[in-house]
């Protein structure tokens, strides 16, 4: 959240007229809010009171969401390209012979068979792939 700290200067005044005191923050909860919660609802963050004790006026002002994004990061994307190492068992014969077709090769240091992620990802292998902390 991006807060500025802006003095409040009406256009009708000048800046050597003003004289703001501020009240502390109210939270949407707290007496003196209904209203504005019934209006913005989840969106109203807090209220605040500031009182020219020159002209005295008071001004109420708000802090609004105005929008919601989720944050945190974005699943990692592994390139179509980047070359895995898959899990087949001896026994699966069919699914081998899938995967030789679709360029699979056999690693026999590793006993795992090597071929672009994109490839696995076509062939349904995606759950059989063996992070480069396994195949050690």
């Amino acid at each position: 959240m991006i807060v500025f700290n802006i003095p409040f200067k009406p256009s009708r005044c000048r800046a050597d007229e003003i004289a703001l005191k501020a009240s502390g923050k109210l939270l949407p909860v707290k007496a003196g809010t209904q209203k504005l919660v019934e209006q913005y609802g989840q969106d109203l963050v807090w209220v605040r009171y500031r009182y020219d004790t020159k002209q005295r006026i008071t001004f109420k002002m708000i802090e609004l969401i105005i929008e919601r994004a989720t944050q945190g990061r974005r699943p990692h994307q592994i390139p179509p390209n980047k070359i895995v190492y898959v899990r087949i068992a001896v026994d699966e014969t069919e699914l081998i012979r899938t995967a030789k077709a679709s360029g699979a090769k056999w690693n026999p240091q590793k006993k795992l068979w090597r071929l672009p992620y994109g490839v696995a990802t076509a062939l349904g292998l995606t759950g059989r792939i063996v992070s480069e902390k396994d195949d050690r």
